[in-house]
């Protein structure tokens, strides 16, 4: 153990912890010392070093809420070797070591929202975490308050493929520092950052490719394929079929219904009432020529279109022939590319 604040801290409170693990291992069976073990030799005896001089007081704030932590994490298995391990020692030795400030101010909710975020986050992919962290640490020097660390935290999780929060966060990157929003869309210090947060808000693909050419008609692009037969691990137990309702798109297949949430960044399926999309679909209007699609570079193995939805910037379509909803951009000058 290298840090002299830890030792202090299991020194003066060694009943207080050996009763914390007492309890813990009572109340889970899957506790496993030698992994909570490694939790406070590779996580938080390093974090902990940094407090080294401090009173005792601050010092031991901190050491509490980490040790309360790391049992929670083992009790919950994120301390077992894998994905959710990588992701913990990724946060406490890079994420937390930057975050001191914020850490002092209050240090339970400080541990505990940040693995709030990332369980949320790896509830739509095991690449998500990972994605985060790495986009936060880009920023975290610029921020100094649990606030800031939120609005930043929103735009990372956006850009990190969860298409969902992308209204929230185009007004989040409104309310963060210009010097942020610049490093984290790549926006140079000569080039007009309000110009580019506009065009995000007006088109959800100008992350994309802004270099490609406009002409006078539109042009269309595969961006992505979105889900899979429920055989192989997706959401679709059947072909599904595309709907709208305002720029909102739904998808069905079968007797289940999600909202699909998609941009240059990723995207999302939620879960929807099928009777709802059912009234949606009634409503809508069928398209009348779906052959154009069919033709198109990057779908031919498709050779007919069942549904389709133009919006304004996005084509959704579907084909009997794949249990995928494939995505297509809009290039026009209307667009903004």
């Amino acid at each position: 153990m290298k840090s002299l604040a830890l030792q202090l801290f299991f020194q003066a409170e060694r009943e207080l912890c050996n009763q914390m693990v007492a309890s813990i291992r009572h109340q889970s069976q899957q506790f496993d010392m030698g992994e909570f073990n490694g939790f406070l030799s590779n996580c938080l005896d390093p974090l902990m070093v940094n407090f080294d001089g401090h009173s005792n007081k601050d010092s031991f704030a901190v050491a509490q809420a980490g040790f309360t932590h790391g049992l929670e994490l083992a009790s919950l298995n994120w301390l077992k070797q894998g994905i959710k391990q990588d992701i913990v020692l990724t946060t406490w030795r890079e994420f937390h070591q930057n975050t001191l400030t914020i850490i002092q101010q209050n240090p339970s909710k400080a541990f505990s929202e940040t693995s709030n975020v990332l369980s949320h986050l790896l509830g739509f992919g095991d690449d998500k975490p990972m994605k985060w962290l790495a986009l936060m640490n880009k920023v975290i020097s610029q921020l100094d308050t649990r606030e800031s660390l939120k609005c930043a935290g929103v735009v990372c999780a956006w850009m990190s493929g969860l298409a969902h929060f992308r209204p929230l966060a185009l007004k989040q990157l409104e309310d963060l520092s210009s010097q942020i929003g610049r490093i984290l869309l790549g926006v140079s210090e000569s080039d007009d950052l309000g110009h580019h947060l506009q065009t995000l808000k007006t088109n959800r693909w100008s992350m994309v490719s802004p270099s490609r050419p406009q002409d006078d008609q539109a042009q269309y692009h595969v961006e992505r394929r979105i889900g899979r037969c429920d055989l192989l691990g997706g959401e679709f137990k059947t072909p599904p079929n595309v709907f709208a309702s305002g720029d909102q798109l739904y998808v069905c297949a079968g007797d289940h219904a999600w909202k699909l949430y998609v941009d240059g960044f990723g995207e999302t399926l939620f879960p929807f009432d099928i009777d709802e999309v059912k009234r949606i679909a009634e409503a809508s209007n069928p398209a009348s020529d779906l052959s154009r699609f069919s033709q198109m570079d990057g779908l031919s193995d498709i050779s007919e279109v069942t549904s389709v939805v133009t919006l304004n910037d996005t084509v959704a379509l579907t084909s009997n022939e794949t249990f995928s909803v494939v995505i297509l951009s809009i290039t026009s000058p209307a667009a903004g590319r």
